[in-house]
């Protein structure tokens, strides 16, 4: 809707053609053939202010963002962790507000076995896989190719031709639990049993 020049009463002509002309199916004209662009052709929505204004904001975000529209400038990890098992790209969610990487198959139907990674062990695997006491995006970018995660090892492939692999281990819940919180769900578990 947004780049549609129609709402400021524009027409831009042969914005499709047809390659066939027995099936008739349109194809989108990506310079192949000559596109003609008419001002004032009806009645506008929107005055051409607010038009160009659009378009100015849509440049800057496709500079920002991506010409694709994706997020891939938000995160140093996006687009470089790839599965191991079924070959997608991780992507960043959050979990109990907590960032994690995830493979995009196995968020949507779940037939990979690839495992999520807490977004901190994976700073910190990166970290130790660059050498470095902590993580520093600008030398991740500028040395780091592509990371393979299968099962708990991270393979680190550098732009130099080496590789590493990182093996990560996901923090138990029996570590994380203080006595303070086994002794309430002691408790909590003795109310239940009615004991």
């Amino acid at each position: 809707m947004l780049c549609n020049e129609k709402y400021a009463g524009n027409s831009l002509l042969q914005k499709k053609y047809t390659t066939d002309y027995l099936t008739k199916k349109p194809v989108r004209n990506k310079g192949e053939k000559p596109q003609y662009y008419v001002k004032d052709t009806h009645p506008a929505i929107i005055d051409e202010a607010t038009f160009n204004a659009a378009q100015t904001k849509l440049q800057a975000n496709r500079e920002k963002y991506g010409s694709d529209g994706s997020y891939r400038n938000l995160y140093v990890f996006t687009g470089c962790i790839t599965c191991g098992h079924c070959g997608k790209t991780y992507r960043r969610c959050l979990v109990c507000k907590k960032p994690w990487w995830i493979c995009s198959t196995k968020s949507k139907d779940r037939n990979c076995q690839s495992k999520r990674i807490p977004e901190a062990m994976l700073i910190a695997a990166s970290a130790e896989a660059l050498g470095l006491p902590h993580f520093d995006e600008s030398i991740f970018i500028e040395e780091v190719e592509a990371v393979t995660a299968a099962g708990n090892v991270l393979t680190f492939t550098f732009k130099n031709g080496k590789g590493v692999n990182i093996e990560w281990r996901h923090k138990s819940r029996r570590d994380s639990w203080t006595d303070e919180m086994k002794q309430k769900a002691r408790i909590r578990g003795i109310k239940q049993r009615g004991e």
